[in-house]
């Protein structure tokens, strides 16, 4: 009975032109601006197309940089230093030079979809799910559009790579036809934008993988988080300090993944029953409709949610929403999202790219793997190989090449709070953030617009309890760390 009462509409006083004041802080506001536009799916869509040509545009799109990046560091065609050789089939054995493609790594354990047929139709079992699909004996292939070759060497990270990023490789081509790997470069990333010069503080929230469902566990901290950010929970400090969320972002995964068991029920016993996900989403609704009337909301589709499977993912439509949608403050926004709030940019996903990249590299730190992906100036490198996406063609170029350095870059629906920063040659730092499952954790992340300093804020069922990413490392060396604004329990309570 609490649950249901937790989801029940927001009452009348809440969402009226006459709307009684929770609190004597007034919401503060930001600048919001898009730069998703490249995300939207062409009106005109073709699924005729072989994937070729996204490689091929997403190599020719990132050559000159690499190639800039590349003569930088190694100082290519100067006298005394290696040559720059433009194409794989002119490498020439024992001369030492620079070669770019993309990357391919062959790997016996990865799904393949002739080995599943022939288990079918030879009444085997099919080759076991696996969490992750490295193993010792993978290689690496350097490709490019006239020819491949085998790379070897100590300075090859080959368990962290995977299928599909393009780099530059420094070293000499052996005798057994295989390149000897010295070194390594991939695209640099440009400047990142300045931080405002500002004395307030403000602050994004992000939360993702809220998984609901009509029988959902993690209602009481849901509605203890939807409380606190719009001013109905909390001491007048912790108020004063959620007055300054500016915006909540929900990076994906808003409904649990279907169970299936409506699927396996004959076609009749189907036919008046209500489809999962229009029972999951109208919880959805009651939630989103208590947070859209008090602070804006930018809404990501993610992986379990009603939108299209193949990444980009386009905006959930605001008819899903019937109560929330009655609000201008929600915004359906694509998957992968590319933003700015006061100037700072913001650039993430829903967290598919960071778990692909899991399944098929040794890195078991997430947060690692948002900055390898980073590195590689790709946000999706893994596709279209084991990642479902668009065919685009070469009237489109790869919308997922970073052109832009984010101070924001963030991956939803990651297993636990994780955040570090990652410099770019220029010298500016981003902050890298994996945003937890709320379902799992209880957690919200709260990102600071004038220091990007991360504070995660757990929900035990109890009140909200916070520390300063930036502190986390000081807590490990025996300082205490935390937000000024955070309270401790009794005192919030």
């Amino acid at each position: 009975m609490m649950a249901q009462s937790f989801l029940s509409e927001p009452e009348v006083k809440y969402l009226g032109d006459q709307a009684e004041p929770l609190s004597q802080h007034k919401r503060c506001t930001a600048t919001f601006e898009t730069h998703s536009e490249r995300f939207k799916l062409p009106k005109s869509r073709s699924y005729e197309k072989q994937y070729s040509n996204l490689y091929f545009s997403r190599y020719m799109s990132a050559r000159k940089r690499i190639m800039e990046a590349a003569s930088s560091k190694w100082s290519l065609d100067q006298p005394g230093q290696p040559i720059m050789v433009d194409e794989i089939l002119k490498v020439s054995q024992g001369v030492k030079a620079a070669i770019f493609g993309t990357v391919y790594k062959e790997m016996k354990l990865k799904p393949s979809i002739l080995d599943e047929y022939h288990a079918r139709e030879n009444y085997e079992a099919p080759p076991p799910e696996r969490s992750k699909y490295n193993s010792e004996d993978d290689s690496l292939i350097l490709e490019d559009q006239t020819g491949r070759i085998s790379l070897v060497g100590d300075a090859l990270n080959q368990g962290a790579l995977v299928t599909g990023v393009i780099m530059a490789v420094l070293g000499t081509e052996s005798e057994q036809g295989e390149f000897e790997v010295e070194d390594v470069c991939f695209m640099q990333l440009p400047p990142a934008p300045p931080l405002p010069s500002s004395s307030e503080d403000r602050y994004v929230c992000f939360v993702s993988g809220l998984n609901l469902d009509a029988k959902a566990k993690n209602l009481f901290a849901l509605e203890l988080f939807v409380d606190l950010v719009t001013g109905q929970l909390g001491s007048d400090l912790q108020q004063k300090q959620m007055s300054q969320v500016v915006k909540v972002v929900i990076a994906g995964n808003l409904i649990r993944a279907s169970t299936g068991v409506q699927d396996d029920l004959a076609q009749y016993k189907r036919r008046n029953l209500e489809p999962e996900t229009v029972e999951h989403m109208r919880e959805v609704d009651f939630i989103l409709a208590q947070l859209a009337c008090n602070i804006p909301v930018d809404l990501m589709p993610g992986e379990h949610d009603p939108s299209n499977k193949i990444i980009p993912q386009q905006p959930l439509h605001r008819c899903m929403f019937p109560r929330a949608s009655k609000y201008d403050s929600l915004r359906s926004i694509t998957n992968p999202a590319d933003f700015s709030i006061n100037g700072l940019r913001f650039l993430g996903t829903a967290g598919q790219n960071v778990q692909d990249v899991y399944r098929y590299s040794d890195s078991d730190s997430r947060i690692t793997i948002l900055e390898h992906i980073l590195q590689w100036g790709h946000l999706f490198p893994t596709a279209p190989d084991t990642t479902c996406v668009f065919p685009y063609t070469h009237e489109h170029r790869d919308p997922f090449i970073i052109t832009e350095t984010p101070n924001v870059f963030f991956a939803g629906n990651q297993p636990e709070f994780a955040t570090s920063t990652f410099e770019v040659p220029s010298g500016d730092s981003v902050r890298l953030v994996c945003v937890p499952e709320f379902a799992s954790t209880g957690t919200v992340v709260l990102v600071n617009l004038k220091t990007l300093e991360c504070t995660p804020l757990t929900f035990d069922g109890v009140v909200a309890n916070g520390h300063g990413a930036g502190e986390a490392e000081a807590e490990e060396e025996g300082q205490e760390g935390g937000m000024d604004t955070m309270e401790d329990d009794e005192e919030a309570a």
